[in-house]
């Protein structure tokens, strides 16, 4: 499938979600959305059960329209059975992300 998404201009917010995803691979769950009829990942990264970061769709376009403000948000989507549970390199990818964007809201869902 081919297609493009918009440019976002500016980032306001980061989404971070938080969902026991049952240790799924990326790739799994690239082609659970697929099936579900997203043409685009939906959403900017991926941090698995071990803390590996993958990037899903590209890191400066619009979040899904799923998402309040989505011209404006970056999405995260974290694997982990609840946010108290996070592994250390879950935090550390998350902090880097947070890092490169500097002084921005932060909404967190679980």
């Amino acid at each position: 499938m081919h297609g493009k998404l918009k440019k976002r201009e500016k980032t306001s917010r980061i989404l971070i979600i938080y969902k026991n995803l049952n240790e799924a691979t990326f790739r799994e769950l690239e082609m659970n959305a697929k099936r579900k009829g997203y043409l685009f990942f939906p959403y900017h990264f991926f941090i698995d059960c071990e803390g590996k970061l993958f990037s899903g769709r590209e890191e400066d376009t619009v979040a899904s329209s799923e998402f309040d403000n989505n011209l404006e948000t970056l999405a995260v989507l974290v694997d982990t059975p609840s946010k108290d549970k996070l592994l250390l390199s879950q935090k550390r990818a998350i902090a880097d992300i947070v890092k490169h964007y500097g002084d921005i809201t932060i909404d967190e869902e679980y």
